[in-house]
């Protein structure tokens, strides 16, 4: 009777063991598919494009280009106004890899967060704009095929 009740208790240990070796390799598994950025899983390069709210203007249409060599182009034409604003350089992403920040501040927006084909304009701490009109600050990706017909 005592070397079932051993056999048994050997048994329920080793279960216990190999069920907590698969639970940590199955949450390194998580982990690692967690790792992955927008700038390595995302689609990310091309043209995004979005009207954003102005104080003192109809809207400011937003046109920004990614390019992989980490290079944009950027164009806002202020509706209502005779004005539009273009600029050029270089842009580089945040250690996680889902933030990029122009290098030139233009009118204010210099971080956005990437997604599968959108931008988000973030706010100067870097974090994404929320509340009733947060919709409103968000690029979308550009389908070129569409633009070259």
């Amino acid at each position: 009777m005592k070397i079932k009740f051993f056999i048994i208790t050997i048994l329920v240990i080793s279960f216990s063991l190999l069920s907590c070796n698969f639970s940590e390799k199955k949450n390194h598994s998580i982990s690692q598919m967690s790792a992955s950025n927008s700038r390595d899983s995302v689609d990310w390069d091309g043209t995004y494009s979005g009207m954003i709210p102005c104080a003192d203007c109809e809207g400011i249409l937003v046109t920004i280009t990614l390019n992989q060599n980490a290079t944009y182009e950027m164009t806002m034409s202020y509706l209502g106004k005779d004005f539009e604003f273009t600029s050029a350089g270089s842009f580089f992403w945040n250690d996680r890899g889902s933030i990029i920040t122009l290098d030139k501040e233009d009118e204010g927006m210099k971080m956005f967060q990437v997604g599968e084909n959108i931008l988000f304009l973030l706010d100067i701490d870097g974090n994404r704009i929320t509340g009733q009109f947060a919709d409103q600050y968000i690029l979308r990706k550009i389908d070129q095929d569409i633009i070259e017909e």
